[in-house]
């Protein structure tokens, strides 16, 4: 059985997810990326056993950065 640490990104029913703490032993509770809390749900792993996959991001490419410059504003 594969075990499933909170933060760690999966893909499953075709979006991006991160597991979040567990609450049962057979339910894998996630929320999407690019969600809210409010779209967390869980996955019963007894019914859908392969419906879970690693997925990552590339890192980020420093040379493209968008060049923000932040200010410090000076104290009287």
């Amino acid at each position: 059985m594969v075990t499933y640490l909170p933060g760690q990104l999966v893909r499953a029913r075709d979006r991006d997810w991160v597991i979040l703490p567990p609450d049962e032993p057979q339910v894998v509770r996630l929320r999407p990326v690019d969600g809210t809390d409010d779209e967390a749900t869980g996955l019963h792993l007894g019914l859908e056993p392969h419906a879970l996959r690693e997925t990552s991001y590339d890192r980020p490419d420093t040379s493209r950065s968008g060049g923000l410059a932040c200010r410090v504003a000076s104290r009287p």
